[in-house]
This record gives structure tokens, sequence and C-alpha cells, in this order.
């Protein structure tokens, strides 16, 4: 995805661009969610993931959205208990998104126990 290039290049707004073309281009996948979700993080505005996770939240009410993806955007947000609860709910219906596990910032939660059994338990 080209967000995910020109975050890293720390061209946040055209990475914002992309994200969001992304979604709108397949408005039913969560994955530009979750990028979107970490750039406004690496863009030193995450309070901007607060919608992106209430939309997760509110869609997972009535369709499936990976727990890996809401637990992300919990981390992103600050709230290590629901990226906690959300990486065991991940964890319980084998998701496979948690090969990514040691891919990701989970600045908000690597130091907790309950994080370091959870990496345990997938087998880092």
């Amino acid at each position: 995805m080209a967000a995910v290039i020109y975050s890293q290049r720390k061209m946040y707004a055209e990475a914002i661009e992309e994200a969001r073309l992304a979604k709108a281009l397949s408005p039913d996948q969560t994955w530009s969610d979750v990028i979107l979700s970490n750039i406004f993080v690496k863009a030193g505005r995450p309070e901007e993931s607060r919608p992106i996770l209430d939309q997760l939240l509110l869609r997972e009410k009535s369709r499936f959205v990976p727990p890996y993806h809401i637990a992300v955007v919990y981390n992103n947000v600050g709230d290590k208990e629901g990226a906690l609860y959300w990486l065991e709910k991940a964890y319980a219906i084998r998701d496979p998104k948690m090969t990514f596990l040691k891919t990701m910032n989970w600045k908000n939660v690597e130091n907790d126990p309950r994080f370091k059994d959870i990496l345990r338990r997938v087998g880092f």
C-alpha cells in the first residue's frame, strides 16, 4: 500500500490521502483503517485514531472485523486494556494477523506481563 511507503518517508499528508483512497476503493476491508491509525500516530496525531476505533467497534457489531485490527487501533489511542482485550480475542480465534505481533509498535502494552504471555503463546 502506497500509504505505508509515504509514511516511512514521513510524507504524512500523502500517506493519509492514500490510506483514505484505499478505504474508498474497498470500503469493506479494515486494514486501511489500521494503516491510517498508524499514520496518525507517526504524525503525532494519535487522537485522530479515536473515530477510526469508534467506527471499527460499531462495524464489529454487525459483521466480522479482525480482532487484531481493533487491538492495534486501541493501542494507537493509548488504551492498554482495550488493546490487550482484543489481542486475547484475536488469539482465541487464531487470527492469522497475530503473526505480525513483532512487526507492529506495541509501546503501550509491550512491558505488560499479559502481552508477554500472548507473545509466548503465539510462539515468539
